[in-house]
């Protein structure tokens, strides 16, 4: 078990040889090939604040359960991975907070070009099915769950679009069409 008010990893390997359990009321940063394996059992983190995985992996086997107070970043390779029967359970206890960022982008579930993001037994992991997300602790997300295997970031992703460039899409969107995380 790790705790502390904020918890980071440079380089280093934690092994829980029938689980692991980590809580930060501050921040959880892995970086530089850092690795948290629950080895035979789950994996669960609690944050307060952010989990970063950069270039680094946290593991659960079978599942992995994050609560985190923050949002999660995963960049440069960096993955949050769950074996069978590969579950990974995000919860976000503050409605008006969280996300998950990969490579800097909202939403993406797995970057196929970098190799960074939600992997569910050795395969890019589906929102709704293998990825479950909730938010200010309501129902798990489902809505919009891809049909395929992953959400790629691409190109200019990164950019908010252009009201004036892009007049006729932005014209046909209603003022009051309801918005989902």
């Amino acid at each position: 078990d790790l705790g502390g008010a904020n918890i980071s990893m440079d380089d280093s390997h934690v092994y829980g040889a029938t689980g692991i359990s980590a809580s930060a009321t501050g921040s959880l940063s892995l970086i530089n090939g850092s690795t948290l394996i629950g080895n035979s059992g789950n994996t669960y983190i609690t944050t307060g604040g952010n989990v970063n995985v950069d270039n680094s992996a946290i593991l659960g086997n079978p599942d992995v359960f994050l609560t985190v107070g923050g949002v999660v970043n995963m960049n440069d390779g960096g993955t949050i991975r769950a074996s069978e029967p590969m579950t990974i359970h995000l919860t976000f206890p503050m409605l008006a907070s969280g996300g998950y960022f990969v490579n800097g982008v909202e939403g993406v579930v797995f970057d196929l070009l970098t190799g960074t993001g939600f992997r569910a037994d050795g395969s890019p992991a589906i929102l709704g099915l293998n990825l479950l997300v909730s938010y200010g602790g309501g129902a798990t997300t489902t809505l919009n769950a891809p049909t395929n295997n992953l959400i790629v970031a691409l190109g200019e992703s990164t950019k908010p679009p252009d009201p004036e460039k892009d007049k006729d899409v932005f014209e046909d969107i209603k003022k009051d069409a309801p918005v989902c995380r």
